[in-house]
Order: C-alpha cells, then structure tokens, then sequence
C-alpha cells in the first residue's frame, strides 16, 4: 500500500493559489517523514501510485467532477480501502450579525447574477448518483478556536462562487470591505471564537456513475 501523501488541486482552480500549500505542508509536524510524499495536481488526473488503504477529502471535493473522481477513487483503492469525507461545523457570528453576513452573501451572487441556490447535502448528492456507499459516520466532540477576523472573511473566498478569480478583484475587496466592518462590530477586539466540531463520513466511492 503507497505511504505517500498528495496534495490535490481541485479542477479549473489556478495552480498558483494552491502552491503554497506544499511548502506549509512539508513544514508542519511529520511533513518531511521520509515515507511522505508530496505533489500537486488535479484529483481527475493527476499520476499516483496505487493501491491506497483510505482517501480522505474535505470541502474541495465540491469543486470536482464527481462523475470522474470517485469511479478513479474506486479504481485505485485496495478492496477494503475507504473515502472519507470531512465536514467542518462551525458557530457562526450571533445575531443580528450572521444575519447581516448572509444578506451581503446572498448580495454578492445576486450582484453578479449567480441564482441563488437552497443548501444541499454533499452525500445525498453522490448517493443519488450512485458514486458512493455510506459505510458509517462519527462527529467529533466541539472545541472552541479563536480566529481573526481577516482570516475568517478570507475563509469564506474558500466556498464555490467565492473564490477571488471567479469575483475579481474589485468585487472581492467590496465585500472583504463590508464583511470586516459587519464582523469587528461583532467583535471589536478583531478575533472570533467559535465551537468547531468534524463530522466524518467514511464509506466506499462506485466505479461507475448513474
């Protein structure tokens, strides 16, 4: 089985903005264990080394074409091998803030004629299309995390239809703008602390899509 480690770059995402994750990567604790490795590039296409005992994934897997990845997930794990998806769950800014956040939110997509979108449920979506099967799923106990607030509003740039190359530069500083005076409203010392908790999904990706 490979020990290796792969950092993957979500398709249709520039490779710049996601470079700086291998050298933070290498750096963290056991980031350059001789039976790591590191690359970079596409999940749909990028060259590995199977077969693989666990594939785990986290808010990028949105960006993906699941029609593509998962079947390669299939392929290339070993018979018992699993995909674990990870959610964050975190409290947000109190009210009326988080009110006033999600109406600048809603603001931006409409601004920019982005249909607004009901929230939907990741797993529901690739069940329905038969490109995964849930084996089990565990939540962790929350911990509380303190964040500035700049590295709170440059989180959100991480969703889909946020990213700053999608927005350009003057609409993302716009709303950078007014999501920071919204927020050090709410917190005037600059730093939110919120309850984090992970939920984990683990199960088995399908070979071939519905």
């Amino acid at each position: 089985m490979s020990p290796y480690r792969y950092c993957i770059r979500p398709k249709g995402r520039k490779f710049e903005s996601r470079r700086a994750v291998l050298p933070k990567g290498k750096d963290s604790p056991g980031g350059g264990a001789p039976n790591l490795g590191w690359i970079l590039g596409e999940a749909e296409s990028v060259a590995v080394n199977p077969p693989y005992g666990l594939i785990s994934a986290a808010s990028s897997l949105h960006w993906m074409e699941w029609a593509v990845v998962l079947p390669r997930f299939a392929q290339i794990l070993t018979p018992g091998g699993l995909l674990a998806i990870v959610f964050e769950h975190a409290s947000g800014p109190p009210e009326p803030y988080a009110n006033q956040i999600g109406k600048l939110i809603l603001e931006s997509l409409t601004n920019r004629g982005i249909p607004h979108r009901e929230p939907w449920d990741l797993i529901e979506e690739l069940q329905e299309r038969n490109l995964f099967v849930v084996r089990g799923e565990s939540m962790t106990e929350p911990v509380f995390q303190a964040q500035q607030v700049d590295d709170y509003v440059e989180s959100i740039h991480a969703r889909t239809n946020f990213s700053r190359e999608l927005m350009g530069a003057e609409s993302a500083a716009d709303f950078d703008s007014q999501a920071k005076k919204i927020l050090h409203a709410a917190y005037p010392t600059g730093t939110l602390t919120m309850s984090v908790q992970m939920k984990v999904v683990w199960g088995r990706p399908c070979e071939t899509a519905r």
